[in-house]
């Protein structure tokens, strides 16, 4: 799918608000009916059709008129609306070119206001030679389908969250700059993948091997097994510095299939390096996922002697608390997270067909909100100075009435009074 932002450049404030509007109704609607839009977005001056129409004609949302009149937002809307918030935050100026794309993503280059170069990773999942995720990732846990951007949006948190856990321990991963709906913004990584390594071209790849093996048992021995890690997944420098990359499908140890998932992590790079490489290793070269687990266990054991002898025990705790990452990751932002998407979506499940609605239905649109709220004060202000005028302007006007009707109730007394001399004179 091809990004194009240039569409921003000619967006106004209305159109951004309705597009938020789209996504904010597809939290408990497929197909978002254009009466609940109006309700969402909360124009003061009307008119959804006229920016629904700028959205259409931008290809950021999808008109669909099979069951009744309605919108859905589209992977282009949902990336602008990404970017958008990214750009707020301050954290990249500009989107450069397309450096890569996936099974499930899509890698852009983009640039700092500082001009440094960063990366977005787009996560598309849905690809039509990618849809058997819903059932091979746990995304859904329990529940029985959910939209692709949604299925994205889970996958970009996932990642964020395994990356910043990584790289928090030292381990070789892209730095995590911040995360929003399916977008991951990291930095760039020096470097080529090692599939794009010719035949002779990796120098001592005896050295390098182990390095990815190490990584392997690293991982394992911390509580968690990569699931995909093979040459895609590899960047390497000229240095021969080895970075890991792509993290939504990460498992803990503890997992059901975590046995079947690293010794296929083995296996990739074993493969790899004895068909590319023509680097065949030792059977001592290659680790046994039991014999990790009962060092990791061992290890573990041993700090917990260590800490609890310490004095104080407070920073034994904390060290206890980080060892496990797939803990750490249970325990950070990244599980509150799907937690409330998934309450979100189970309430919606729970309430389809019945009439049922989400609490969040019919919320204001919060983009922008500030601004608005001080527009419509200054206009209510400007409103009440009005009134307060045309008030004076009106209680002037009466009084001037008020004189004119007692001028002409005096003269007419002087009239009459007048009249009745003249008449007794006659007489």
């Amino acid at each position: 799918m091809k990004l194009d932002v240039t569409c921003m450049r000619y967006m106004s404030k209305d159109d951004f608000r309705v597009l938020t509007a789209v996504e904010m109704g597809m939290k408990n609607h497929d197909v978002v009916p254009v009466e609940l839009l109006i309700k969402i977005a909360k124009l003061r001056h009307g008119g959804v059709q006229k920016f629904l129409s700028t959205l259409l004609r931008f290809k950021l949302v999808y008109h669909d008129k099979t069951t009744y009149d309605g919108y859905r937002l589209t992977f282009g809307g949902y990336d602008i609306l990404a970017l958008k918030t990214l750009l707020a935050r301050g954290h990249i100026s500009g989107v450069g070119q397309k450096v890569g794309v996936g099974k499930e993503s899509d890698i852009y280059v983009a640039q700092t206001e500082e001009g440094e170069e960063v990366i977005l990773k787009f996560h598309r999942l849905g690809r039509v030679s990618f849809r058997a995720v819903k059932n091979k990732r746990d995304y859904l846990q329990h529940r029985k389908s959910a939209s692709w951007l949604y299925m994205s949006r889970l996958a970009a948190l996932r990642e964020y969250a395994f990356m910043k856990a990584l790289h928090s321990n030292g381990f070789p991963t892209p730095t995590p700059i911040d995360q929003n709906r399916h977008v991951v913004l990291m930095s760039r990584v020096k470097g080529f993948p090692m599939f794009q390594v010719k035949q002779g071209n990796m120098a001592e790849p005896e050295r390098i091997f182990p390095v990815c093996m190490d990584l392997i048992v690293r991982m394992a021995r911390r509580g968690l097994v990569h699931c995909d890690f093979n040459e895609f997944n590899l960047m390497v420098d000229e240095a021969g510095g080895v970075t890991l990359i792509d993290f939504p499908q990460m498992i803990s140890t503890s997992h059901a299939n975590a046995r079947e998932m690293f010794e296929r992590d083995v296996q990739c790079v074993v493969k790899f390096f004895a068909m590319k490489m023509h680097y065949v290793p030792g059977e001592d070269e290659v680790p046994d996922f039991e014999m990790v687990l009962r060092e990791a266990r061992a290890a573990r054991a041993g700090r917990r002697r260590e800490e609890e002898g310490r004095e104080g025990g407070k920073e034994g705790e904390e060290d206890r608390e980080c060892w496990n990452l797939d803990e750490a990751v249970r325990a950070s932002g990244y599980c509150a997270s799907v937690e409330e998407e998934a309450r979100l979506f189970d309430a919606f499940e729970a309430g389809r067909g019945q009439g049922g609605k989400l609490e969040g239905e019919e919320e204001e649109v919060e983009d922008d909100e500030d601004d608005e709220e001080h527009e419509e004060e200054e206009e209510e202000e400007e409103e009440e100075e009005e009134e307060e005028e045309g008030g004076e302007e009106e209680r002037e006007e009466s009084e001037e009435e008020e004189e004119e009707d007692d001028e002409g109730v005096s003269e007419g007394h002087g009239s009459n009074e007048a009249g009745g001399r003249e008449g007794r004179v006659k007489r």
